[in-house]
């Protein structure tokens, strides 16, 4: 399964090995990107806020897990210093630090007409 690249260069070719995704000198490892993410107290309000939800602290972990495990390579996207995760089954983008693997913020996908 090859990932699409959502860059400008015209000569690049993606390649997978298991959960990682090869784009030029950048690597993104899906696992450990699910193995190593975390939250800060305010982000868990954030993620309410922008879902619109009242998930408690262990059901956003969940919630973002789930969707971080189902999301295929193809979702995956590093843009300067964050991943960015894009799961449209569940119309949700995820954004977290590449440094830190800190959750920072969540959006909805608007669905295309």
């Amino acid at each position: 399964m090859l990932g699409r690249i959502k860059r400008r260069a015209p000569n690049v070719t993606p390649r997978t090995l298991a959960s990682r995704l090869f784009i030029d000198d950048m690597e993104i490892d899906k696992n450990e990107i699910i193995k190593k993410h975390c939250y800060t107290e305010l982000v868990y309000q954030r993620i309410n806020k922008k879902l619109g939800t009242s998930f408690s602290n262990k059901e956003s972990e969940s919630f973002l897990k789930k969707v971080l495990k189902e999301t295929g390579l193809e979702g995956y996207e590093k843009k300067g210093k964050n991943f960015y995760i894009s799961n449209k089954q569940h119309n949700i983008q995820v954004t977290i630090n590449s440094n830190t693997f800190r959750v920072i913020t969540v959006a909805v996908i608007l669905k295309s007409k």
